[in-house]
């Protein structure tokens, strides 16, 4: 007895410790539940019941009654966080070996598809783009002769739109009484941009040019007068001499012919318009003009010309525009071009039709300067000859032998 009672003592003692177990019936325990959040009660226990010994019966005195069972409540313990787990290290030599794996497809289609290879080509195609379009600029630009008219353009800009005003001290026409009333001297005040005094030293030139008396006096005026004296006296041996009359001289471009050029217009009474090139010949020279641009001297009168048909080659300043007139001894367009030329000097006189070698130095020269225009009328100095007799005897179709210069100004003619 003593010893069912010590035992159950213990039991009970390790009850209200483990919260989690049930004293059975004879010693025995049984497992109720893991500790958790929620109280847990351990059920009624069953009576045990021991089996004594047999012994000598001997008289002893009554045992004490058997306390009842106390129902054991287990106590709550809330659940330990769980350590955090610290990372593993593994040293390189226990790893295994890295095996390279292969790339699927080969190289080509792997760049094909490579996005940075894709965004680099994009853009190195874009760069060679802008470059070939610089250089096409470029060269159409020194073809075309864009970059002398740029850099003309400031000069011209401010030549033409600023404000203009008189010159002070402009020479009056030295003509006398009797030629201004016939009307020999009709000048107005001429004008010159306020800003610019080389420009006024310019038209001033121009001025006293138009109003010498005589050639012996126009020459102090004119640009390379003992050159052209041969074709001074040819020249005024078919026109008057005297003073010109002029309503008023206007300003056309600035620097035309490079530094120290004038191109000016004068404009007479009727509104008819003739161009007149103002140079300084070296610095520190005064301005002079160039005569054989404003008088459009050529070397024979076109009528004579025309009459005469000389097979030498003849120079004439003209103005020329691309043309079809392909007949009699000059069927063939595709070897030949054809150009139309009109006389400056005189309106209304007869046209020629003048023709080239495609292939040749003056045809791809003369397509050139009138591809230059887009088809528009180009001034220019040309020689031109009449084919022989035999070749053709056409009065309005001649050979053109060579081209001088684009425009009307060329120094000895």
């Amino acid at each position: 007895m003593l010893q069912f009672t010590t035992k159950t003592s213990r039991v009970k003692h390790k009850a209200l410790l483990t919260n989690i177990t049930e004293m059975g019936e004879g010693g025995d325990v049984a497992v109720m539940a893991k500790a958790s959040s929620r109280p847990v009660v351990a059920s009624q226990p069953a009576r045990s019941v021991a089996v004594a010994a047999s012994v000598k019966p001997v008289a002893a005195p009554p045992p004490p009654a058997t306390p009842a069972a106390v129902p054991v409540v287990a106590a709550v313990v809330p659940a330990a966080p769980k350590p955090a787990t610290a990372p593993v290290l593994v040293p390189a030599a226990d790893l295994p070996p890295v095996m390279p794996r292969p790339l699927e497809g080969d190289l080509r289609n792997r760049l094909e598809h490579d996005p940075e290879v894709k965004s680099s080509a994009r853009s190195l195609i874009w760069g060679l783009g802008i470059v070939l379009f610089l250089l096409a600029i470029a060269v159409l630009g020194k073809t075309q002769n864009w970059w002398d008219e740029v850099a003309r353009g400031w000069e011209v800009f401010h030549a033409t739109y600023m404000k203009e005003q008189l010159i002070p001290n402009a020479p009056a026409s030295t003509a006398s009484e009797a030629e201004r009333k016939e009307g020999l001297e009709a000048a107005a005040p001429v004008k010159a941009s306020a800003w610019n005094r080389e420009q006024e030293e310019a038209m001033t030139a121009v001025k006293s040019f138009l109003a010498a008396k005589n050639l012996e006096e126009r020459k102090k005026f004119m640009r390379d007068a003992s050159v052209l004296e041969k074709s001074l006296k040819d020249y005024y041996s078919r026109q008057a001499d005297g003073p010109v009359a002029f309503s008023r001289v206007e300003l056309v471009e600035a620097e035309p012919q490079g530094t120290h050029t004038y191109l000016f217009a004068v404009v007479d009474a009727a509104g008819n318009r003739r161009n007149a090139m103002a140079v300084r010949p070296e610095p520190g020279a005064p301005y002079v003009v160039d005569w054989g641009s404003y008088a459009l001297y050529s070397e024979m009168d076109w009528a004579m010309f025309m009459a005469e048909k000389p097979t030498r080659p003849v120079f004439f300043r003209l103005e020329a525009v691309p043309a079809e007139h392909y007949n009699y001894n000059f069927p063939d367009s595709q070897r030949m071009l054809c150009l139309k030329l009109v006389n400056p000097a005189e309106k209304g006189a007869p046209e020629l039709y003048g023709y080239c070698v495609r292939t040749s130095t003056v045809g791809r020269t003369l397509e050139y300067l009138t591809k230059k225009n887009f088809g528009e009328s180009t001034p220019m100095i040309v020689k031109l000859r009449y084919p022989s007799p035999e070749e053709s005897d056409s009065v309005n179709q001649v050979w053109i032998d060579e081209v001088v210069t684009e425009g009307w100004i060329a120094r000895g003619y």
